[in-house]
């Protein structure tokens, strides 16, 4: 059995850090004294860091689409090269603080992602950011991008902090089934959103040609979205049956009565 943020295995209890902070401690005794089981929290978290705090605009987007998987996150500002010392103990101890996978954003000689890749066991995701000193964001993408082998960072678009968002969720949801099921959800909504842009898109159009239509001109049955010059072909090629629901359709097939 098994919730967003709670699952139980056998003897074993896990709540999640999120939900732990709302239940009071005597109800956790009473869980472990009467049920006879064991409980612990664990904790989802994500490292998001960039260089500069001119960065955050960009980097939020992560920490949005995070709270949306119901993972937590924690923001920092390490720079490369204004901060070196910072940067090497973030990157050493990251694991030890309980993150998961860290997201480091960067522009222009963006080396933040790659020696937090070379001190850090955790996965990096290198967000390139196209920032004021940057030329078009090439040297941001390909300062990250360009790792020697050994030292992977995985990198996505410019100033795509949203997709590093997702991709950690997706790392975090290959060992958490609480987590794969929403980032299943996720991507089930993004389907339907583009069926329905579809939709909207193709009732504006002829379902042969793909003209743009000002009328829409349908089949007797409410079937079809035809301009004047494809309705009479699709009657001829069907036999005088709607192609969809193959419904027989009223009156001579090659003139048939049409809707506006």
């Amino acid at each position: 059995m098994s919730s967003d943020k709670i699952s139980i295995e056998g003897h074993y209890i896990y709540i999640s850090s999120i939900l732990s902070k709302n239940i009071p401690n005597n109800y956790l005794v009473c869980l472990k004294n009467y049920l006879n089981v064991k409980v612990y929290t664990y904790m989802v978290k994500i490292g998001i860091i960039m260089g500069s705090i001119s960065d955050l605009n960009i980097m939020k987007q992560a920490e949005t689409v995070l709270k949306e998987f119901g993972i937590d996150s924690e923001i920092n500002v390490v720079s490369a090269h204004r901060t070196p010392e910072r940067m090497v103990e973030y990157g050493k101890t990251a694991h030890e603080r309980g993150l998961q996978v860290i997201i480091a954003g960067a522009g222009g000689a963006a080396h933040l992602p790659g020696m937090i890749a070379a001190m850090s066991p955790l996965p990096v995701i290198g967000v390139p950011i196209k920032s004021s000193n940057s030329i078009d964001g090439w040297d941001s993408i390909l300062s990250i991008l360009q790792m020697p082998s050994g030292v992977p960072v995985a990198t996505v678009a410019l100033n795509g902090a949203k997709n590093a968002g997702i991709l950690a969720a997706q790392m975090i949801g290959s060992s958490k089934p609480q987590i794969l099921e929403k980032v299943i959800k996720y991507k089930n909504n993004l389907k339907k959103n583009v069926f329905e842009m579809s939709k909207s898109t193709d009732s504006k159009r002829c379902c042969l040609c793909m003209e743009r239509l000002a009328n829409a001109i349908v089949l007797p049955c409410g079937h079809g979205n035809f301009c004047f010059q494809c309705v009479e072909q699709v009657a001829r090629r069907s036999d005088g049956r709607c192609p969809t629901c193959r419904v027989r359709l009223t009156g001579d097939p090659c003139v048939m009565r049409v809707y506006m």
